[in-house]
């Protein structure tokens, strides 16, 4: 194994906001979340060497993120990360394009969500020039809830 970016985040419990990584040929994104210095952040790597090596990350999140973070790669220099945000009326999901260069415009809401553990993890999947995410919703009964959009 190697390190892929030193953010010296010390957690003392169990991790609940694991990576989540996709690769394509010798194209790999690589998305995390973080808390260095207290600070949350949802970070993504991009490397064109099947991962032996990784470029600088590049900060997704809106300010607030929680993580529960997601990928797929739209293309060989394109990607798609997802994240959970904290707002004013719990959270949400948000989404931004990112290229090796970097952000590739604002961030995009999905669907307002649960900042709660209930609320698991959304995740995403490629499918024809789109991209399915999948949530649960809770409520007063909890569901599962899916949307198609079409990635330009």
């Amino acid at each position: 194994p190697s390190l892929v970016f030193p953010d010296n985040w010390q957690i003392t419990g169990c991790p609940v906001n694991g990576p989540s990584i996709k690769a394509e040929g010798k194209t790999v994104a690589l998305a995390w979340f973080s808390m260095p210095d207290e600070k949350p952040q949802v970070k993504v790597a991009f490397s064109n060497n099947s991962g032996a090596a990784f470029s600088a990350p590049i900060r997704m999140d809106d300010g607030n993120p929680l993580g529960r973070v997601d990928v797929v790669l739209l293309s060989e220099k394109e990607a798609l990360v997802t994240w959970l945000e904290e707002t004013e009326d719990g959270a949400a999901i948000k989404a931004a394009k990112v290229g090796p260069e970097g952000k590739q415009g604002e961030s995009f809401l999905v669907a307002d969500s649960d900042a709660s553990r209930q609320s698991g993890f959304p995740r995403m999947a490629k499918y024809n020039g789109q991209v399915v995410f999948a949530w649960t919703h809770v409520d007063s009964v909890t569901t599962v809830k899916t949307v198609l959009i079409r990635m330009k």
